[in-house]
């Protein structure tokens, strides 16, 4: 008796470590899908709308109406779309706000398939290969005040590094030189770990 139990217990003890093992695999190897995103969302209720408005002033009445209804469900899905993506994992936002898709075999390369300058800069900050400007990292320099998006992403991220502050590469908008700062930060870390 205490044998089968044994047995059934081992069992069930290593369902859990093989489905926690997959768990595991599927979120850092597979992509990270979504059904349809806020602004699928927002376009098909658009036009939704304009194929159900009629000439009649009584369906034009109904329609802002409708419109209302449309906006306040739509700062709905907006409130709990926010609530959700501070729940969510780095790797959903990794595909949302990229300015380019730069793949591991652009950083082997050192991004020699990029012509255009801004590309090239962009690729070299997302794979850590671009150095860190002076400017960036003077006191003065106030990321904030950059109009550039891009620009002020790779002022982040010098600062956050030179810094050691990784609560400076939360502020960066671009999902890929976030990830960048991140790891580059990470990686100063266990540089700076003794090796044993």
């Amino acid at each position: 008796m205490k044998k089968n139990l044994l047995v059934a217990v081992g069992v069930f003890v290593l369902i859990g470590i093989i489905f926690g093992g997959f768990l595991i695999f599927k979120n850092r190897h597979l992509p990270v899908t979504k059904n349809t995103t806020l602004s699928e969302q927002k376009d098909q209720a658009s036009s939704e709308n304009s194929s159900n408005q009629t000439p009649s002033s009584e369906n034009e009445d109904m329609d802002n109406t409708e419109d209302s209804d449309l906006s306040s469900n739509t700062t709905d899905m907006d409130e709990n779309s926010s609530e959700d993506e501070t729940d969510s994992t780095s790797e959903t936002s990794d595909s949302d706000e990229s300015f380019l898709d730069v793949t591991t075999k652009d950083c082997d390369n050192q991004c020699k398939d990029y012509s255009d300058s801004e590309d090239l800069k962009y690729c070299q900050n997302v794979c850590g290969l671009a150095t860190i400007s002076k400017e960036s990292v003077s006191k003065t320099t106030k990321c904030e005040t950059i109009e550039d998006s891009l620009e002020a992403d790779y002022c982040f991220k010098n600062q956050a590094i030179s810094k050691k502050d990784i609560k400076l590469c939360n502020s960066i908008i671009d999902s890929n030189i976030k990830k960048s700062c991140t790891n580059r930060f990470l990686e100063d870390i266990l540089d700076q770990v003794p090796q044993e």
